[in-house]
């Protein structure tokens, strides 16, 4: 050993594990395939027998040999049967085709396999009254009674044919494959260091985390497979990180976008108003003219009553988008939760924030909702609030709007009653 070159110890090293390994999963891969070659043929022959059975059940119920013919010779045509044997529940023969190497025994309750050697398979399967349909007197059976047994044999020929076949194949292919690698090997040898060096280095730099380590593709043989692999592995990472992040920040701007949305319409929800109206007041308190519309819906139980929570969550999502598409892209709406509803209408005042409040109430109450297959109609209450005074907090701006659509309810409803910041009545 000590008097070989190097080349030749590698290519030692390198074909006699291989050696292992390919002769054993070749083994491994024969076994596997000439199994599955003898589990085809049982089934098959199960099946044949099974079909047979329940071909033989009127033959057998009637006692109609000749019908029992018909059916033994058409599976030992067309199946691939070379001997068949039909007895009635007693175990009485009454029909042998072909030439039997086996003796049945006439037990089983289901089909199954009886015997089997090297040349054929002895499969049996029970014939039972299944239903019944017409009535034939006293001699007629129920379903389930026990009619007889069918017995096949199944040549094994073909299956030994396919098996021997697999066998010579695979050690075929093993031997082409050994003699391949021990070629390559050999011949690149002298190459093995540099490119399981660079190998290295890319992976150690992966591992690491640099994901843009890439390798060279010029080692040529085997080692290309290698260098692309690591290189397809490392775009791979690359890209499913890339796509993680990108699902992560999707995932967190969900998450943002729901804590601050209605998921029933779409709108900001409670908290995301007022995030809006902190800012709004803020604005007011440096000059800034706005006004808040507080909207409860007038006889929305009616039709929660009449329609569901089906009809009531399809309402609200009409009532939305028509008193959306009212709105300016400045203006904000939002639900507060319920059928109560906020407007905060930007760069304006109570003057011209009333009318545009009232348009809106009769717009809603004229306004036909078709939900579940029915037309109903709601009005709307509003209580409006000027944001040009110095509000402590939005949180008493916020009570005040909503006694004023309190207010307006008390008024008979569908009304529009403006807050007084003097202390005035609300009208």
């Amino acid at each position: 050993m000590n008097n070989h070159g190097i080349r030749a110890r590698v290519l030692l090293l390198a074909l006699l594990p291989l050696a292992l390994v390919a002769l054993g999963l070749s083994w491994y891969s024969i076994q596997a395939r000439q199994d599955d070659l003898e589990q085809a043929l049982e089934e098959r022959a199960l099946a044949v027998a099974r079909q047979l059975a329940q071909a033989c059940e009127y033959g057998l119920f009637v006692g109609e040999r000749d019908a029992l013919l018909r059916q033994a010779r058409r599976s030992l045509s067309s199946a691939g049967v070379s001997a068949i044997t039909i007895v009635d529940a007693s175990g009485s023969e009454l029909l042998r085709l072909g030439q039997p190497r086996f003796k049945p025994q006439w037990h089983s309750s289901q089909a199954q396999i009886l015997a089997s050697d090297g040349e054929r398979l002895l499969v049996a399967a029970p014939v039972v009254q299944v239903a019944m349909d017409l009535d034939y007197g006293p001699a007629a059976r129920e379903a389930g009674t026990l009619l007889g047994f069918v017995a096949l044999e199944i040549p094994r020929r073909e299956t030994v044919a396919r098996q021997r076949q697999v066998l010579f194949t695979s050690l075929a292919f093993t031997a082409l494959g050994l003699a391949l690698a021990g070629l390559l090997a050999w011949r690149l040898g002298r190459a093995i260091v540099g490119p399981i060096s660079r190998l290295t280095q890319a992976i150690e730099q992966i591992a690491a985390g640099d994901l843009d380590a890439r390798v060279d593709v010029d080692a040529g043989g085997e080692f290309v497979v290698l260098e692309q692999g690591i290189n397809r592995m490392a775009a791979e990472l690359q890209a499913s990180q890339q796509h993680l992040q990108e699902k992560i920040r999707a995932a967190t701007e969900e998450l943002a976008w729901r804590a601050n949305h209605d998921p029933l319409t779409g709108l900001l929800n409670r908290p995301g108003f007022d995030a809006v109206l902190h800012g709004a007041l803020e604005e007011a308190r440096a000059g800034h003219h706005h006004v808040m519309l507080y909207l409860d819906l007038d006889r929305f139980k009616e039709v929660n009553d009449a329609g569901g929570h089906l009809a009531g969550d399809e309402l609200l999502r009409q009532f939305a988008a028509l008193v959306q598409s009212s709105l300016s892209d400045q203006d904000c709406f939002a639900r507060l939760g319920g059928d109560e509803f906020a407007i905060l209408l930007a760069d304006a005042d109570p003057a011209s924030a009333e009318p545009r409040a009232w348009a809106l109430c009769r717009g809603i109450s004229g306004h036909r909702f078709h939900c579940a297959g029915r037309d109903y109609q709601v009005g709307v209450s509003i209580g409006l609030a000027s944001l040009d005074q110095d509000w402590a907090d939005a949180d008493k701006l916020m009570s005040a709007v909503d006694g004023a659509c309190y207010a307006a309810k008390r008024s008979g409803r569908e009304q529009v009653c403006v807050y007084r910041a003097d202390g005035g009545d609300m009208t």
